[in-house]
């Protein structure tokens, strides 16, 4: 398992680099293809983040991460009345609920509710994963709405250097572990001649 995480990681992030420099600027991808593309890129970043950060939601905690994994795509849905035209988008045309906002409410709600707060924690780490790519993808994200409707951008190269340096942390940690489970060599004595 140590050693598919890595190679996983590696190619989900390979996954997002063609994914932001081959396919979505190859053509002018309509909503309803572009969005699939877009979602994938989602996944992976997301995948990615909780691979490094929080090893053990593979493991023992799966359906948190599968909540966070969901979360993390499912945010787009706000999406929808913006191409039905009945509202506008803030700061470039991101819905508002794009902001730092959306999590700190689901946050609160989970402090409101014990008894669901593992699972709510989880949809909120999984919007600010989402917004992890959209910082540095289209117009950025207006993450400070209701306060600014200024959109937050930050370069793709750091958003790519930052996943590249995850998937290094995956792989150390992941050697690190195969080295603690190696047993131990036992010390040859020499005998005198």
């Amino acid at each position: 398992m140590r050693t598919s995480r890595t190679a996983l990681a590696a190619a989900l992030l390979a996954l997002v680099v063609l994914d932001d420099r081959v396919l979505i600027p190859s053509r002018g991808w309509s909503v309803p293809l572009l969005a699939p593309l877009d979602w994938t890129g989602h996944l992976a970043t997301s995948a990615i983040v909780l691979l490094a950060v929080v090893p053990a939601a593979v493991g023992r905690r799966s359906r948190l991460a599968l909540a966070a994994l969901v979360a993390s795509v499912a945010i787009d849905v706000d999406h929808v009345p913006l191409y039905l035209g009945w509202t506008d988008g803030v700061g470039g045309g991101r819905p508002a609920t794009h902001s730092l906002l959306t999590p700190l409410v689901l946050a609160a709600a989970a402090l409101a509710l014990p008894r669901a707060r593992p699972l709510l924690a989880a949809l909120a780490g999984g919007v600010l994963l989402h917004f992890v790519r959209d910082v540095a993808t289209g117009p950025g994200v207006p993450l400070l709405v209701p306060l600014s409707e200024e959109n937050v951008l930050l370069p793709w190269s750091l958003y790519a250097a930052v996943l590249a340096a995850l998937v290094a942390l995956v792989g150390a940690r992941d050697l690190r572990e195969r080295r603690a489970a190696r047993p131990a060599r036992a010390l040859r004595v020499r005998e005198p001649v």
